[in-house]
């Protein structure tokens, strides 16, 4: 299989410490239960919907049914006590899949809320499970058609003030699979404006301005574009080589300007 586009598993399996931490965050929010959602969730509901969160554990609900809700309850009519409610079960299903990339889209949502006045076991949760997460992703055999450690880093952006750490974790994982990483995460932000390359990190980032800075400054550093120029001179094997020499030569002219 050529790198870069292996075959993405129907279903990830979750490091120890990722389980671990998801292990934690249902025992911290067990406290909330189905009679702490807001009452007229019962004329949002499919009868068999209320049925099946009435009966059931919230870590036994269906993935479809947190489909629903992330997409429609927790981002448009939910409250907090309702996003503490479901917040374990969506971020556990959030990484079960590989195309997923929904775990960005439920901390932008507890950000709202108010993320950091949460009491402390709560909070210190979520960001433990962030950063297994972040680790999780960063070790991933890298996929040219996914991009799960821009969507853990930009859902570390809510947990963290300062990304200065996890970022100096991935550049001192000098494995090829890390590099490619970084490649993948600066095409996903590559676009042209007025036929110039444009680095921007885009849709839930622009509510982190200081992470966004502080993400595109580490991209554009001299570091990583050396470290991006010495892969494209080692890997031959297509397409990983062409994607490196175009995405280093474009985050180059943009660093130059």
């Amino acid at each position: 299989m050529p790198l870069g586009l292996n075959d993405l598993p129907e279903r990830r399996i979750l490091s120890r410490d990722v389980q671990t931490t998801l292990d934690h965050l249902f025992d911290v929010f067990s406290r909330y239960t189905p009679r702490d959602l807001d009452p007229d969730w019962h004329d949002f509901w499919h009868p068999a919907e209320q049925a099946e969160v009435d009966s059931l554990p919230v870590r036994q609900l269906s993935e479809d049914l947190m489909g629903c809700v992330l997409a429609n309850v927790i981002s448009v009519y939910g409250s907090t006590p309702d996003l503490k409610y479901f917040l374990p079960r969506l971020l556990e299903v959030a990484i079960q899949k590989p195309m997923r990339e929904e775990t960005t889209a439920v901390l932008h949502r507890a950000n709202q809320t108010g993320l950091r006045s949460w009491p402390e076991p709560e909070f210190n949760s979520v960001c433990h499970f962030v950063l297994a997460w972040w680790r999780q992703a960063l070790q991933e055999p890298v996929n040219f058609n996914s991009f799960p450690v821009d969507d853990a880093l930009c859902a570390a952006s809510f947990a963290f003030d300062d990304l200065g750490a996890l970022l100096d974790e991935w550049a001192g994982d000098l494995s090829l699979n890390a590099t490619l990483h970084i490649m993948n995460t600066a095409r996903l932000n590559l676009h042209a404006e007025n036929g110039e390359a444009q680095l921007i990190l885009e849709t839930y980032w622009e509510d982190r301005p200081v992470q966004t800075a502080q993400v595109r400054a580490w991209l554009l550093s001299p570091a990583v574009l050396a470290r991006l120029q010495a892969a494209a001179a080692q890997v031959q094997e297509e397409p990983a080589r062409e994607l490196l020499i175009e995405t280093t030569a474009r985050l180059g002219q943009i660093a130059a300007r």
